[in-house]
């Protein structure tokens, strides 16, 4: 029987990435299977934007009004504090290649192999066929 670990990789650290990763890791921990598996997560940012608390600093209208320090933690919260004690390796790089036949993963620093792979790699903004919204809107998200 092979005892190396097989990698699952989740590529992308977005909401749907990262509640994949820590949902792993608790049922590979409960049925314990943590040895067997190494979980690793890739995005090419290093911070997590929690989206929805970016209207808050859209709105303020006066720098006075609150701590700017204070705003900012509660948007951007670093992806290795998230995954902080949990066997979850965190790779900041950008995914320059994925090939599903040999289960391989390329990116701009490193290569490597899965055996499973998960892609959470974010969404696009909706305008909901409102004219003039994508020419003159600003969304949220990249």
């Amino acid at each position: 029987m092979d005892n190396q670990q097989k990698n699952i990789v989740i590529a992308g650290a977005g909401f749907g990435g990262i509640k994949c990763a820590l949902r792993l890791h608790k049922l590979l921990k409960r049925n314990d299977a943590l040895n067997k598996y190494k979980i690793i997560l890739i995005d090419k940012n290093r911070d997590h934007i929690f989206t929805p608390n970016l209207y808050e600093t859209a709105s303020i209208v006066t720098k006075d009004c609150c701590n700017a320090a204070l705003m900012n933690a509660s948007i951007v919260i670093d992806t290795k504090d998230i995954i902080n004690g949990k066997k979850i390796e965190f790779i900041n790089d950008h995914i320059m290649e994925i090939n599903a036949e040999t289960k391989n993963i390329k990116t701009a620093g490193a290569q490597l192999n899965y055996e499973y792979l998960v892609l959470a790699l974010g969404s696009e903004t909706n305008y909901f066929n409102i004219p003039g919204a994508r020419e003159y809107g600003f969304p949220l998200k990249t």
